[in-house]
């Protein structure tokens, strides 16, 4: 089922999960690079909670039954994380995440966003699933800076579930 609203189409997949077409008038490289501008953040997030255990990329790998050149590729940014829910959980178990913390929901959004998925946290909510077009068009019209960016995002989460 896909529904344009506003600048953006919803599309729930197999796993009846919103998925995000993006249709601002960017060529298909410039909408590549810009769900690619999360990689780094979640292998940075990655690399962080597996130093967090004190261990090698080595280590985690062998201890894990992980290919040290895969996980190494993800921690850089190269690689997007794993689309399997199997592999994802098996990682995010290896890095010690326990469910339903918020380390753990972190590992799962920046997953989603990195494949251009909206949050389950977020998909799940028919609250705000119905504010988006609201929110997308606010922000699609301004130029916010860091700080006010910020304060958005706080007062969002004031008002917010």
């Amino acid at each position: 089922m896909r529904v344009l609203i506003s600048c953006v189409t919803f599309e729930l997949d197999n796993d009846d999960r919103c998925c995000i077409e993006y249709t601002t008038g960017r060529s298909d490289l410039q909408e590549r690079k810009a769900r690619m501008a999360w990689r780094p953040e979640f292998g940075e997030f990655c690399r962080d909670k597996r130093l967090d255990k004190e261990m090698t990329l080595r280590e985690f790998c062998r201890e894990h039954e992980f290919d040290p050149a895969w996980i190494s590729r993800i921690e850089r940014g190269l690689l997007t994380p794993p689309k399997s829910k199997r592999l994802r959980s098996k990682l995010a178990g290896a890095l010690g995440l326990k469910e339903s913390s918020e380390d753990w929901y972190e590992f799962h959004d920046l997953a989603d966003l990195c494949a251009g998925r909206l949050p389950d946290s977020v998909s799940d909510n028919e609250r705000i699933v119905s504010l988006l077009p609201v929110f997308f068009r606010a922000i699609g019209k301004t130029d916010m800076n860091e700080t006010e960016l910020r304060q958005l995002v706080e007062a969002l989460k004031r008002e917010l579930p």
